[in-house]
């Protein structure tokens, strides 16, 4: 499934970047990652997005990859993609499936019954016909029904706003996290997302002998991501307003929101951390 050189695999948050072919299109999303499709280097999306979404999405781009669905819910890896079982995990629509999340109805409980004691008005995505999921998205009616198909989290959107950090506090308190996704919030379980990324990074130097993992995300919401793997990058300013964090394994690098030179980019700072690790420690004087 990926070539024999291959040396780098990807592990990138899609929501609301330039590889999100819901959010940039399809055009756009493919300027990206044709380069890295041609070059068989393993891209393994994280993302607020549904099995289903992903699957969908990943049909669009070409690729077959792992994914990570419903903000670290669970972790979807093609059957013998391996070649050995990733886990203990179950068989779900092709996929050996490792779950981490809580279920959806179990998540949905919470957050209903946290804003009603708070008193704060909410719309989840439950609630929603898919032609308001559709006008709320931008997205077309298939798209909206596979983003309804929820298994371990659950969007919602505070009416009016008012009540919006009060209840993300008390939902954390109840030991769940919060991330924006698009015009709703995502609700979910606070899963270990280290782990997840251990358990990646395992499977892929065991089978493939992957010696360099980059990530791809958003400075504040993907730290964990980019803490955990040898080149961290961070998309430039025109799609993310925070400053990024340096401070990981090597200072943090901003990608440029075009899509020239990226696998170039990647595939030179691999190299340069490969040298450096090979790099004896100089002598001290």
């Amino acid at each position: 499934m990926l070539s024999v050189g291959t040396r780098i695999a990807i592990l990138a948050n899609l929501d609301e970047t330039p590889l999100d072919p819901y959010r940039h299109g399809l055009d756009d999303a493919l300027g990206f990652l044709e380069p890295i499709v041609r070059a068989s280097i393993p891209l393994v999306f994280f993302s607020t997005r549904t099995r289903a979404e992903l699957e969908a999405i990943h049909q669009e781009l070409g690729i077959r990859h792992p994914f990570v669905a419903e903000h670290g819910g669970a972790l979807y890896v093609p059957q013998r993609y391996f070649g050995v079982r990733v886990g203990r995990g179950s068989d779900v629509a092709g996929y050996e499936t490792l779950t981490f999340g809580r279920p959806h109805d179990q998540i949905l409980a919470t957050l209903t019954a946290t804003a009603r004691r708070l008193h704060v008005p909410i719309t989840t995505m439950s609630e929603l016909s898919v032609r308001d999921v559709a006008t709320a998205y931008g997205a077309t009616f298939l798209q909206a029904r596979l983003a309804k198909l929820r298994d371990h989290g659950e969007l919602f959107r505070v009416e009016g706003g008012a009540g919006t950090p009060s209840l993300v506090q008390a939902l954390r308190a109840a030991k769940l996290r919060c991330r924006p996704a698009g015009p709703f919030i995502h609700v979910s379980a606070n899963v270990d997302t280290a782990g997840i990324v251990e358990i990646l990074q395992d499977c892929y130097r065991r089978s493939f002998d992957i010696r360099v993992f980059v990530g791809i995300g958003h400075p504040q919401e993907d730290k964990v991501i980019l803490r955990n793997v040898e080149v961290p990058l961070v998309w430039s300013h025109r799609f993310l307003s925070e400053p990024h964090e340096d401070g990981a394994r090597i200072q943090v690098e901003t990608v440029d929101a075009h899509a020239d030179g990226l696998l170039e980019l990647i595939e030179g700072l691999a190299t340069t951390f490969e040298r450096s690790r090979l790099s004896p420690p100089e002598r001290s004087r």
